[in-house]
């Protein structure tokens, strides 16, 4: 163990930290998006959430969704790499709206979009526990 490891360990309970419901609530809502969208990946959709969708726009959100899905579940297991989850997360959310504006199968309707609700609810969620603490301690004069 180094000694970064070693003056977290004995911080840990002096540390502020996001509220447990908020990275319980993120981790479960991780992990039920990624059950969900883990069949299209392969271009299957079992809950026919995707009806109207062809198959490559299938598998392509499912691909952005499980990268947001993993940074959310990072997130909620180890609060500390929101930082970097919440850069993943708006990127693949960035990449699958301008995938979504380029579609080559021309969508001109939003039946299909409603699944990228939970996405960027797990964006708002790790946002939330990225958000920076008060400083603790007196304020300095100078």
């Amino acid at each position: 163990m180094n000694e970064l490891d070693d003056l977290l360990g004995r911080l840990e309970h002096d540390l502020p930290r996001p509220s447990r419901w908020l990275t319980v609530s993120l981790g479960t809502l991780s992990a039920v998006h990624m059950v969900v969208i883990l069949p299209w990946l392969f271009g299957a959709d079992p809950l026919n959430a995707l009806a109207t969708e062809v198959e490559g726009h299938v598998t392509r959100d499912g691909a952005l969704s499980l990268v947001t899905a993993s940074a959310g579940l990072i997130t909620a297991a180890i609060p500390r790499w929101a930082g970097p989850g919440l850069a993943i997360a708006a990127v693949a959310l960035a990449a699958q709206f301008v995938a979504g504006l380029f579609d080559s199968e021309g969508h001109r309707h939003l039946i299909g979009e409603p699944v990228h609700i939970p996405s960027i609810l797990i964006a708002i969620g790790i946002a939330m526990v990225n958000r920076r603490p008060k400083p603790m301690g007196p304020r300095s004069l100078s």
